[in-house]
């Protein structure tokens, strides 16, 4: 799926917006500020209806307006039109015109993955965003996960709750184990589909093994079933489940060593790009469908060997592709066949590659 047009609308700094895009790839270059990021993430907010820098759609509104609008129709013969406004405090997202569809629905329809300048804490913090990256990873490839994620986030939510209030918490046990066993499950498989395309990927791209471990949240030597059993008393001890997908994560090697300590920021970027790369393999792979990938800043902490690997890798992702930077001098861009746009106090504008821009 590529976006073959959008209209924006009083979102953050861009006022009135309307772009015909490549379906593979386009470049926006601009100063700090003017608009490069938001525009990404009007387009992020499209496909998943919130934003990767606020949790607060009011902040989005443009200042001295009090609503604003996405709209944007999609390339090929199945093309969509989608939509999304915010009004008053509320949002309203629709599809070919209807508004009754599910948030999910956005999500499925308009696949988007970001790499952004904070990316890096996919490394740097803690397991918490790690457990994000894998499920919506999951997510997208198994469109029933995120029922059980739900059903096994209320047994958790239940079971605990039983634990503070004294009850006998134990007759949440097995609605525990079996939620928690299907998320095991869709993780584990995920991330060894997540180790396949790792392996096809990293070397080119920065030369060295990337590793990764799916730390399931207990002891491995156990089942879920029998972690839960001994870690009971802890549990009413401590008030709270102490084991369970819940305490998972995904630990990261580079080169056989932990990437917290021992890599620069520059490879915890490249890093995080491999696996976001993989993340949109393993969606085409599985689903036969383009997602959406914006990059916010790319040149940032990266040198001109990293950069150049980068695009050397770029031909072969599928998917409709957004870079932002500064000045196209700072990429090595081969091949100017890919429009290239100017951004500046919230206007957009085509440049003209028949002359020279810095």
């Amino acid at each position: 799926m590529s976006i073959k047009h959008i209209r924006i609308n009083n979102f953050r700094c861009l006022e009135v917006i309307s772009l015909e895009l490549d379906h593979r790839r386009n470049y926006f270059f601009g100063s700090n500020g003017s608009g490069k990021t938001s525009l990404l993430e009007s387009i992020y907010f499209l496909g998943k209806g919130r934003s990767f820098r606020t949790r607060q759609a009011n902040k989005l509104v443009m200042y001295g307006h009090d609503s604003f609008s996405i709209f944007a129709n999609t390339h090929g013969g199945n093309s969509l039109s989608l939509g999304a406004e915010f009004s008053q405090g509320s949002l309203k997202r629709q599809i070919n015109g209807d508004y009754k569809i599910k948030p999910l629905d956005s999500a499925l329809s308009l696949p988007v993955y970001v790499l952004d300048p904070n990316s890096h804490f996919l490394i740097e913090g803690g397991p918490s965003k790690r457990r994000q990256f894998i499920d919506w990873g999951v997510f997208h490839v198994e469109p029933d996960y995120l029922e059980c994620w739900k059903e096994y986030r209320r047994a958790l939510s239940q079971r605990n709750a039983a634990i503070k209030r004294g009850d006998n918490f134990r007759i949440w046990d097995q609605s525990y184990i079996d939620a928690g066993n299907k998320v095991n499950h869709s993780r584990s498989t995920y991330i060894e589909k997540l180790k396949n395309q790792l392996d096809k990927i990293d070397l080119d791209l920065i030369k060295k093994r990337i590793s990764i471990a799916y730390f399931k949240g207990w002891d491995e030597t156990l089942t879920f079933e029998q972690a839960v059993s001994s870690s009971a008393t802890r549990d009413k001890v401590s008030g709270i489940s102490q084991v369970g997908p819940h305490r998972a994560d995904m630990i990261i090697k580079f080169d056989a060593k932990g990437t917290k300590e021992n890599v620069s920021r520059g490879q915890q970027k490249l890093i995080t790009i491999a696996l976001t790369l993989s993340q949109v393999n393993i969606f085409f792979e599985i689903t036969k469908i383009e997602s959406l990938l914006l990059i916010d800043d790319l040149a940032a902490e990266l040198d001109l060997g990293s950069l150049q690997s980068f695009f050397s890798l770029l031909d072969k992702v599928p998917a409709q592709v957004f870079i932002t930077g500064l000045s196209k001098n700072y990429l090595p861009i081969k091949n100017e066949k890919y429009p290239m746009f100017h951004v500046e106090q919230g206007n957009v504008e085509l440049i003209d590659l028949s002359h020279d821009f810095n």
